[in-house]
């Protein structure tokens, strides 16, 4: 089992059901915000009280395992593209995605 596992959850009732450190309304999708934006580990412990070096790490941890699944993830303009013929030509539900691309 994953150490992640006691540490990030995910429930319908706490912010929507995104994964959040347990005990707190943290959710990763802020971590990883915060640390994209320059903030180190310290301020977001100094800014967040609740949070310890181990749940975030605990979310470094969860945003990679969740990365690892197996689901492709195209480019914002190939998917828009892959939409729009997907719009004006039909599909065919056996085609997946990427064999459209």
């Amino acid at each position: 089992m994953n150490e992640w596992q006691n540490i990030i959850v995910s429930d319908p009732a706490i912010m929507m059901g995104k994964p959040v450190v347990a005990g707190t309304r943290v959710t990763v999708e802020l971590i990883l915000e915060k640390l994209a934006a320059g903030e180190g580990y310290q301020q977001i412990l100094e800014a967040h009280a609740r949070l310890t070096m181990d749940a975030l790490l605990g979310a470094l941890a969860f945003a990679a395992a969740a990365l690892r699944a197996d689901v492709v993830y195209p480019a914002p303009s190939i998917a828009h593209e892959v939409l729009r013929d997907y719009a004006h030509f039909g599909s065919d539900p056996q085609v997946s995605v990427s064999q459209q691309i």
